[in-house]
This record gives C-alpha cells, sequence and structure tokens, in this order.
C-alpha cells in the first residue's frame, strides 16, 4: 500500500516526489533518444501537441477546362458536376494526373473516358501537376506553380 504525502513527514515526501519527476524525465528523455529524436513518447515526454506537421508546399493533380468562356478548373466549378461530386472529381484528376505522369496509356484512356463523360462541347482541358500552400489553395485556389503534362481536345 502507497502511504499518502500527510503521513510522510515533509523531506520524504520530497524526496519521494523528486525521485518520480527524475524517473518520469529519464523514461522520456531515454524513450525519445530510442526513438532517434523522431517523436515525443506520449505522456511520458512531449514539448508540443502536434508532432509531425504536414509539409508546407504539397503537390498534386489538377485538370483546366478550356472553352468559349475561359479556363476554369474542375473543381471550382459547379458547372461540370453535380452536387456530391468533388470527392469523385479529386480522385479523377488525381488518377488520370497519375497515369500521364507515368505515361500508362491504358490508365489514361480509361480515365480521359470517364472524365469526357461528364463534359460536353467542343471543349480543351489540360492536365496539370500543381505546387501549392494547401492553406492557400483551399481558401483561394492560389497555386505556387503549375506545369502541363498533357492538352486533350474534345
Amino acid at each position: 500500500m502507497i502511504p499518502h504525502l500527510t503521513d510522510m513527514p515533509y523531506a520524504r515526501a520530497r524526496t519521494a516526489a523528486l525521485i518520480g519527476l527524475s524517473i518520469y524525465i529519464a523514461v522520456g528523455f531515454s524513450a525519445h533518444v530510442l526513438s532517434n529524436g523522431g517523436e515525443d513518447a506520449y505522456p511520458f515526454f512531449s514539448w508540443f501537441l502536434f508532432v509531425n506537421v504536414p509539409q508546407r508546399v504539397q503537390s498534386g493533380f489538377d485538370v483546366v477546362v478550356v472553352d468559349g468562356m475561359g479556363a476554369q478548373s474542375l473543381t471550382e466549378s459547379d458547372a461540370f458536376f453535380g452536387d456530391g461530386m468533388m470527392r469523385d472529381i479529386l480522385a479523377l484528376e488525381n488518377r488520370l494526373g497519375r497515369a500521364v505522369k507515368g505515361g500508362n496509356p491504358l490508365e489514361i484512356a480509361e480515365a480521359r473516358r470517364e472524365l469526357e463523360s461528364f463534359l460536353s462541347g467542343p471543349v480543351t482541358y489540360r492536365v496539370r501537376e500543381i505546387t501549392y500552400d494547401p492553406l492557400e489553395y483551399f481558401s483561394s485556389k492560389a497555386v505556387l506553380e503549375a506545369t502541363v503534362l498533357a492538352e486533350y481536345l474534345l
């Protein structure tokens, strides 16, 4: 049975608290060292709430449709797709972008067929690889860098 602090004299309670705190710190530091400094061993040792912060700049793929009204990204327009389709469109953009970048003609043809089933009229669409800051991109669609990988005419 663990004695209560009120039952111990002050000097013994202080010594027990210092020993306990020292063990706690030693276990935390040793866990940090054993993990090669990669992550803190919560709850033993953690300086930050979030140890792994996402990269400030990320990359992905985008499809831009050019018609008589100008150029517009698929993800910026509700005119191309119905409600609830955004997740499917993002997946389709990424699938087409990876296929074009990887040079996979079968996957390109399949993704193009699926994409073109949503489009109508004489349009040109470009598959781009984009680099962006996630916070700025999702609030204002600002892109840091865009490289056109392919252009197709429907």
